[in-house]
């Protein structure tokens, strides 16, 4: 018994001093894309990416390293030739900035990594009082209309611009109606407006709302209603 203790003792040894080597990972190289979109989903164009990783040297400790590009007007961006674990970091002029940390792996080389930044405003409602307009000239009919908007990140009053596009069956803009800011408070702003027949034909319009804040964000809202022009 007191010799099989011995045998364990000596195997335990061996072990710690042969087989418990430093375990070394070999780093990973990959690409990182994606798209850039704001509160809304729609795509931010102009928008900087960057890419803050360590990366090997042929001799010696890794180096910090940078890599950034520019969404294009989809949104998309892609960076190439990164190492391991990377620090993304997303800026926009007139948006809020996000940043998050990823890391590839032998199985994720090339990862999809998709962000969203805040600071758009958001049509949260457009109402009309009618949607039939007479297209009699003696009747000088016209369509009331508010365009509420949601805008959390931005703090300055008046400056906002509001304008709802009617569009053909064909799908080309026949008008374009301009809404001026009736209310507002830090988070909500209320807009009104007036839509007249003018020179528009006799049929059916589709009706696109729009809003751009102070720092120039915007939301478009489609196909919020159809009017008719009779």
């Amino acid at each position: 018994m007191k010799k099989r203790k011995i045998e364990l003792v000596l195997v335990a040894c061996l072990i710690l001093l042969f087989g418990c080597k430093k375990v070394t990972f070999l780093p990973i190289q990959g690409d990182v894309e994606g798209y850039i979109t704001d509160n809304n989903g729609q795509p931010v164009s102009g928008a900087t990416v960057s890419a803050t990783f360590e990366a090997p040297t042929q001799y010696g400790p890794a180096e910090d390293q940078n890599k950034s590009t520019t969404t294009d007007s989809d949104g998309y961006y892609h960076l190439k030739d990164l190492w391991d674990e990377i620090l993304l970091h997303v800026d926009h002029s007139s948006l809020e900035p996000a940043t998050t940390l990823i890391k590839l792996s032998g199985k994720e080389r090339f990862l999809q990594v998709d962000l969203a930044l805040n600071g758009s405003p958001t049509i949260s409602r457009v109402t009309f009082e009618k949607t039939i307009l007479s297209i009699d000239s003696l009747l000088q009919d016209s369509i009331l209309f508010e365009v509420e908007v949601e805008d959390s990140y931005n703090n300055q009053f008046g400056d906002y611009q509001c304008n709802l596009k009617l569009e053909d069956s064909a799908g080309n803009t026949r008008r374009i109606v301009s809404a001026t800011v009736k209310e507002q408070s830090l988070k909500r702003v209320l807009l009104a407006g007036v839509v007249t027949a003018g020179k528009l034909q006799a049929g059916s319009y589709l009706v696109n709302a729009e809003v751009i804040d102070p720092d120039g964000n915007s939301h478009l809202a489609p196909s919020v209603e159809i009017i008719s022009i009779e």
